[in-house]
């Protein structure tokens, strides 16, 4: 196989693997001292959600667990006089992905893998936060990776949950 090939191959087989990517926190100029309550923006007031993550009791179980993240970070939650609105949106993606197996060399020392082709679904999680008198966006962030699969899935998803709350400027 070509050294072409091969990076082809691992191009195809590293999103596969990866762990999901936090990204993002509080916009430029956000004053977080003013913030200490929030609420969450009610999901019937969201856009219409992904059609492959409609699952409210899913949503209720992370806005809960990030609920808990951040009073562990000092704030906590008002519906009734929020200084923050926030919201979580979730997409996933079915993705083609490839698992490489057996690498060596052929007969005239070329390198050589045998790719196995499958599928993986892909979330994106958006969790953004507004100003709740002004409007003014003040957090955005974004968890990028593999949906977890397997008996520990929920500790995984919880793990990127408090990386995601982690953006957050402590109290």
């Amino acid at each position: 196989m070509r050294p072409i090939a091969v990076l082809a191959a691992l191009a195809l087989w590293l999103p596969a693997c990866a762990s999901f990517v936090v990204g993002g926190g509080p916009e430029p100029g956000a004053e977080f001292g003013a913030y200490g309550t929030y609420a969450w923006i009610p999901l019937s007031e969201l856009p219409p959600p992904d059609p492959m993550a409609q699952n409210e009791q899913v949503a209720l179980w992370m806005r809960q667990v990030l609920g808990e993240e951040l009073a562990a970070r000092g704030y906590r939650q008002d519906d009734a006089a929020p200084d923050l609105r926030l919201s979580l949106r979730v997409g996933i993606t079915d993705r083609l992905g490839a698992t490489v197996w057996g690498y060596g060399y052929g007969g005239r020392g070329i390198a050589g893998a045998y790719l196995l082709p499958g599928n993986y679904r892909q979330a994106i999680l958006l969790l953004e936060g507004t100003d709740a008198r002004t409007r003014a966006d003040v957090l955005r962030v974004t968890a990028e990776g593999d949906v977890p699969t397997g008996d520990d899935r929920e500790d995984r998803l919880r793990e990127v949950l408090r990386d995601m709350a982690g953006r957050f400027p402590a109290r």
